[in-house]
């Protein structure tokens, strides 16, 4: 068990921290994800979130940039259609669809290159 004074996050300003890195979120998910998280004291899991972002930012310097933008939360609609004889929208259709093309794409990305693989094995 470790110990650390009460106010480390306030004394980190680790909320700060939190907040400048949601500004690079792409979509809302992203953003709740950073709003839970807390500071590790694993290594493993350090070295983890540290080799994720070395090989996210290695996509773009190697020219195979990873096929991600923005995208808007299907959560609600997603609900919606569990409900018998519900119709989605014109507008939640798109989204649905936005959502899936930048699925596709991610694993197209993966897919489609054998090299992404073994560039990236921790993506």
């Amino acid at each position: 068990m470790k110990l650390a004074p009460k106010d480390l996050y306030q004394t980190l300003e680790f909320d700060k921290i939190l907040e400048l890195t949601e500004e690079y979120c792409y979509a809302t998910l992203g953003k709740e994800h950073f709003q839970q998280l807390i500071p590790s004291t694993e290594a493993s899991q350090i070295e983890r979130w540290l080799l994720e972002v070395f090989e996210y930012t290695q996509t773009y310097e190697n020219n195979h940039n990873f096929p991600i933008s923005q995208y808007t939360s299907i959560r609600a609609d997603l609900r919606m259609l569990g409900i018998e004889g519900y119709v989605l929208s014109a507008d939640s259709l798109k989204s649905v669809a936005k959502t899936l093309l930048v699925c596709y794409n991610i694993y197209g990305f993966f897919s489609k290159r054998k090299s992404t693989k073994t560039l990236y094995p921790t993506l």
